[in-house]
């Protein structure tokens, strides 16, 4: 079984106000750890954040951009406390909850295993209990989703995407799915 996927990474705009109460800095918030689209240590934000920051600047707003886990941002989001955060899965219960803008980018969901996993990968066997583990806030893919739901595979919860790769790297984690960018740049981060 092969879980491969695409994934729309879009930008979840909440607006909270009127055209004639906008503030005059709109507050923005997205989380760390997803380089290099978004990361407060990246030059800029990373490449979304920088490219929101402008696009914002060409309507003629200024805007501030903060940083907080992915699950407060899009309950800060949800509850008005901030404008809109970035990017974001689409998912059917987000999409009740918010308001999308057209996908910015099209990405491929990757399943990150260990070397020694790979030569019995995509045999239903491997499937059968593996632990999966999906940062805290991060949306599931939907086929993991499923697997869930039968009992097939277990979700391991982590607080942010990197401890997920360092329980894959001692083997308490069978899997990690993320999308392949994020999946290659947090490798590099760790391992070099």
């Amino acid at each position: 079984m092969r879980l491969r996927d695409t994934i729309l990474v879009i930008a979840a705009i909440t607006f909270t106000f009127s055209a004639n109460s906008a503030p005059e800095k709109l507050i923005l918030v997205n989380g760390n750890d997803h380089k290099p689209f978004t990361d407060e240590n990246m030059p800029k934000g990373g490449r979304y954040s920088h490219m929101v920051k402008d696009l914002f600047a060409s309507l003629g707003h200024d805007t501030e951009i903060k940083f907080y886990p992915w699950a407060r941002a899009a309950a800060g989001v949800e509850k008005g406390k901030w404008l809109a955060s970035f990017p974001y899965v689409l998912t059917e219960k987000r999409k009740e909850k918010f308001h999308y803008s057209l996908p910015v980018l099209t990405v491929e969901v990757k399943q990150f295993v260990r070397k020694e996993n790979l030569a019995h990968f995509e045999t239903k066997e491997f499937f059968d209990g593996a632990r999966v583990c999906t940062p805290h806030g991060y949306a599931r893919e939907q086929k993991v989703v499923k697997l869930i739901a039968k009992g097939k595979v277990r979700d391991i919860d982590a607080v942010d995407i990197a401890a997920c790769f360092k329980m894959l790297n001692s083997s308490r984690v069978d899997m990690v799915v993320i999308n392949s960018f994020v999946g290659r740049q947090v490798l590099k981060d760790l391992f070099g």
